[in-house]
């Protein structure tokens, strides 16, 4: 156990690092399952945020395990349609960088908060992060099917956290202190660049 944790905490963060860094959101042409599919894979910001969140449910453990990715995944979609039906909120990718700040800091400080709380930033999160994928797809998308796709690679993403966390149990203090860590700067980082 001992010797698998470094190589995969590098194979994690190269991942990460190696994530288009911007703001990523590509366009998605006609959008369809397999752009939704890709799509949270093509950028850092959404790809760090659903490891993380994935991590943070295994962190919490208990209800929050499936409760928070389940919630996530909810807000996700709302987020989508949202901007799918009014893509005017400016400000969104703002929110992205400050909510990824505050993810980093609550992972890498675990503060025992509240499940409420913790389900409601999560819903935060969701919802803009849905919101970013949403604003992306060309007029006469498919809709239904982009997001279809979506849902399925944000889940294996929260799944590649959550598994993370359970198989390195022995060593999720460090874990979270590194992604976290990592998460808080690269929130701080796209703030900047904002």
């Amino acid at each position: 156990m001992t010797r698998t944790f470094p190589v995969s905490a590098f194979l994690i963060a190269a991942g990460l690092v190696l994530a288009e860094t911007a703001w990523a959101h590509p366009g998605h042409g006609s959008g369809g399952f397999a752009g939704g599919l890709i799509h949270p894979l093509t950028g850092a910001d959404h790809l760090w945020t659903m490891v993380a969140v994935g991590l943070w449910a295994a962190q919490r453990g208990g209800k929050t395990f499936w409760w928070l990715p389940a919630t996530f995944l909810s807000a996700l979609l709302a987020g989508t349609f949202l901007a799918y039906a009014a893509p005017g909120f400016a400000l969104f990718e703002s929110g992205i960088a400050a909510s990824l700040l505050l993810l980093g800091l609550v992972i890498m400080i675990p503060a025992r908060l509240p499940t409420s709380l913790c389900l409601g930033f999560g819903a935060a999160l969701g919802v803009l992060h849905g919101y970013a994928h949403g604003v992306e797809l060309a007029p006469h998308s498919h809709l239904l099917s982009f997001a279809a796709g979506m849902l399925v690679a944000t889940a294996g993403l929260h799944l590649a956290g959550m598994v993370s966390g359970v198989l390195w149990r022995r060593h999720l203090g460090l874990l979270s202190a590194v992604l976290g860590g990592a998460t808080a700067l690269f929130g701080s980082f796209l703030l900047l660049q904002g």
